[in-house]
């Protein structure tokens, strides 16, 4: 039986690593309804739970999807003055504010 060479191991443990990583970032869905939950938490408009259950386990599509609707509510937002930070970091200014 042949033993895996270095370079293999090597390759192998890059992968590991990198996959180790990446599960502990939050994804753009993630960050979507975090914002809308902290900073729309009022707003009638948006349903909370109802965006936590829609994307639960967005594909990388509907990823997309979030990464545009974040955008776009910040940057709408930010025109009415209303931005604010999450806890992830995201959001239009550093007030703190909410709407």
């Amino acid at each position: 039986m042949r033993t895996p060479s270095g370079a293999w191991i090597g390759a192998f443990a890059i992968t590991l690593t990198a996959l180790a990583l990446g599960c502990g970032e939050s994804s753009s869905c993630d960050d979507y309804v975090d914002y809308v939950c902290e900073c729309h938490a009022d707003d009638p408009a948006y349903d909370c739970d109802a965006l936590r259950t829609a994307y639960e386990d967005a594909d990388d599509e509907l990823q997309d999807e979030c990464d545009i609707q974040l955008a776009d509510l910040q940057d709408q937002d930010d025109l009415d003055g209303t931005g604010c930070v999450t806890d992830t970091g995201t959001g239009g200014d550093d007030s703190g504010g909410t709407s």
